[in-house]
């Protein structure tokens, strides 16, 4: 009878750190234990540099991760960053501080992070063919598939946590800062051609961010089985957050989402418009489960 053992993953990305314990028995993988640690790295990144402060804010986080898996004996611990620090010029002071703490800290390019959401939502969705959607702080991963197959891919800088410092520094956006942060997405969107022929297609996302909206969605609105959201309830949400009932709403949910909770609606939008999808399918997975069924079970 084959044995099971515990495997911990360290996911370190914009808004979140989060280490998660998953027992491990052949091919088949649960998660047992997690603990998240909201660091907001994203906002210490200035210049190209994680600053000072963003450095020991990083070092605590895992030191407290160290010890979280340390009680549960894990056999094997991983760690990686996305676009938390995907393109700081001192990746390397970042890397030694997670050496401190008794990590080896890997960095995915934006390409592999979203091959490992493909293999993490093909594990969670009994569908061959859509477009799916990991929109984290930083980033946001697209990737398309038929048949089963991963066809297409990108990773663009429009993560919610990014759009909020660019376009709403102060306070969760208005409309006045709608359109140039709608504008931009549709940017980087254009900039991968290929995807137009996918438009139509049922997208499915994951993250923290469409998790918070469809919950928002819920206290606001009722309970409804399906955990989806239309283009018209994206927006209705936008305008209710401007409301008391709203933000309420959105703090019962996840107060630590409700500072960037606006800048991913509008995100989430302008990617349901773009791709001619009337709706969006949240699913509970992430890059985390991708990571270890692609790099670790399947070695």
């Amino acid at each position: 009878m084959e044995a099971s053992w515990l495997c911990g993953l360290v996911d370190i990305g914009s808004n979140t750190i989060r280490g998660v314990i998953y027992q491990v028995k052949g091919s088949q993988f649960q998660e047992v234990a997690s603990r998240c640690d909201f660091a907001s790295l994203i906002t210490f990144v200035e210049h190209d540099l994680l600053t000072s402060e963003g450095c020991i804010v990083l070092s605590e986080s895992l030191g407290r991760m160290a010890s979280f898996f340390a009680a549960h004996r894990c056999q094997q611990i991983h760690c990686f960053a996305t676009a938390s620090l995907r393109g700081i010029q001192n990746f390397p002071e970042a890397q030694q501080k997670a050496a401190e703490m008794g990590f080896q800290l890997e960095l995915l390019s934006g390409e592999e992070e979203a091959r490992c959401d493909f293999f993490s939502l093909l594990h969670q969705i009994s569908v061959p063919t859509g477009v799916g959607l990991d929109l984290g702080g930083g980033s946001g991963q697209l990737f398309c598939f038929t048949e089963g197959q991963l066809r297409e891919h990108i990773s663009r800088p429009i993560g919610v946590s990014a759009m909020k410092k660019r376009f709403s520094a102060s306070s969760d956006p208005g409309w006045e800062a709608a359109m140039p942060l709608c504008a931009f997405v549709q940017e980087q969107l254009a900039a991968a051609v290929s995807f137009k022929q996918y438009a139509g297609l049922r997208i499915y996302g994951m993250g923290g961010s469409l998790r918070a909206a469809v919950h928002t969605s819920r206290i606001l609105w009722g309970a409804d089985s399906a955990p989806v959201l239309t283009v018209e309830q994206l927006t209705a949400l936008f305008q209710a957050l401007r409301t008391p009932e709203g933000r309420s709403a959105a703090l019962q949910a996840d107060a630590d989402r409700l500072p960037t909770l606006g800048s991913g609606l509008l995100v989430l939008k302008t990617i349901c418009e773009y791709m001619g999808a009337a709706e969006i399918e949240f699913v509970d997975s992430s890059v985390r489960e991708g990571y270890l069924w692609k790099n670790i079970i399947k070695q």
